[in-house]
């Protein structure tokens, strides 16, 4: 007889599975929330391209991991249904064996009633054939133990049939229940499919709005970066050369350059307004012969105090000079040797060796010192 089924096995079989999706959506949306947090952490305030993206690639992981849900849930119905058309044809197999037992227990009462018509014709003759007594006893002893082997064949038979009936009933009952808990699951797959599908129509219609949000963003953001450029170009179309009233550093190395370089100091501000003209640029402001004077003036005082300044700050310094003569007039030349401030940006504590000019005089002659 085959081995009954297990409807606990099965039901093991199927939260294992269950057990395994669970765990494959929960590592998908671990992953799908980490990227999702990590990619709006990058990306600066304002900007809802990243999140979008971010927020689709969800939903696209999620329609993944519903239609592979779908697809376990029609692999389960199939094997279902196969389970169900298998216990249908071990029934079919029991119901013939069940069959047969019947047709051979008809036969052992066919051969008992004929065994028992035959003693009931030897009893009737017994008392004519009282010459062949002992031939019958033997016989009469024979059949006894041919009749009692009939019955205990019968007796067994009857036991088989019985136990036969006793496991179909319990096969029934069996795929009576395998028949209810296949329908609920059927049931139970047949809404989950039904709310994954409302589900997939729902995330395809958000999925298009952001995709149009994400264009109307593009566009909003092409827009804005336009007026800033053409903000930005309008503004510097424009030079300041003072502010509130002040010159500007800028303005007074600009002014300072061109002097070194060797322009005249009536000459700076039309060059300065020439060349941002080239440039396409207005000037507002105007550059003087006196303001350039000024300006120079204020360069070489601002010069002294910064020499003053680093010398005071110097913990050691080496002074220089060296003379030469002009038309019987000496001319000496000063400079010191000292550490300095490096003013290049790289640290409020970095220093350099510099050398500086302390400046050009005339030598005093003779006739001075004497007076």
């Amino acid at each position: 007889m085959p081995p009954k089924s297990s409807s606990h096995g099965r039901s093991a079989a199927q939260t294992a599975q269950i057990k395994a999706i669970n765990e494959q959506r929960a590592i998908a949306a671990s992953s799908t929330n980490s990227s999702v947090s990590t990619a709006t952490a990058d990306a600066p305030d304002g900007c809802a391209v990243p999140e979008h993206t971010a927020r689709i690639q969800m939903l696209q992981q999620t329609v993944i991991e519903l239609e592979t849900a779908l697809q376990i849930q029609k692999d389960l119905v199939a094997q279902l249904t196969q389970n169900l058309a298998n216990e249908k044809d071990r029934s079919k197999m029991l119901s013939d064996k069940v069959d047969v037992q019947k047709e051979h227990s008809k036969q052992l009462y066919k051969v008992m009633r004929v065994e028992k018509r035959a003693q009931q014709r030897g009893q009737a003759r017994k008392a004519l054939m009282e010459g062949q007594i002992k031939l019958l006893k033997s016989a009469d002893v024979r059949m006894s133990m041919n009749l009692q082997e009939a019955t205990g064949n019968a007796s067994k038979a009857i036991d088989a049939l019985l136990t036969v009936q006793k496991e179909n009933t319990t096969l029934r009952s069996e795929l009576s229940r395998s028949l209810k808990l296949y329908a609920s699951d059927l049931a139970v797959a047949q809404k989950k499919l039904d709310l994954a599908g409302k589900q997939v129509k729902e995330y395809k219609g958000q999925a298009a709005k952001f995709k149009k949000h994400c264009d109307r963003a593009a566009v909003v953001q092409a827009n804005a970066l336009k007026r800033a450029t053409d903000r930005l170009k309008k503004e510097h179309s424009v030079h300041n050369l003072l502010h509130k009233g002040v010159y500007t550093e800028k303005t007074r190395a600009l002014i300072k350059l061109l002097v070194q370089a060797g322009c005249s100091r009536e000459y700076v501000g039309e060059v300065i307004h020439e060349v941002f003209r080239t440039a396409g640029i207005s000037v507002c402001g105007n550059v003087s012969r006196h303001t350039v004077s000024r300006v120079i003036l204020e360069g070489y005082v601002a010069a002294k105090i910064q020499l003053g300044f680093e010398m005071d700050n110097a913990n050691s310094m080496t002074f220089g000079a060296d003379g030469t003569m002009h038309r019987d007039i000496n001319y000496n030349a000063r400079h010191v040797h000292l550490k300095t401030e490096s003013y290049g940006g790289e640290g409020g504590n970095a220093t350099k060796q510099s050398t500086r000019l302390l400046g050009v005089q005339s030598a005093l002659d003779e006739v001075v010192r004497s007076q």
